[in-house]
């Protein structure tokens, strides 16, 4: 939860309204993993050059 809270942070998001909508896409998915697309919403933008997906940097 730490991890996600301070990326959040760190990308001038607002953790609490990233982890409700992330709870909620999960409920909804049948309290199933995400797949890699709807995960994506999730993540930080991938830095331009990164070979890593969705690096932040």
């Amino acid at each position: 939860m730490w991890t996600f809270w301070a990326t959040a942070l760190q990308t001038h998001r607002d953790p609490m309204t990233d982890q409700r909508n992330y709870l909620n896409a999960y409920a909804a998915n049948g309290d199933q993993p995400l797949s890699e697309a709807a995960l994506a919403a999730f993540l930080p933008p991938k830095s331009p050059g990164s070979t890593v997906p969705n690096d932040s940097g």
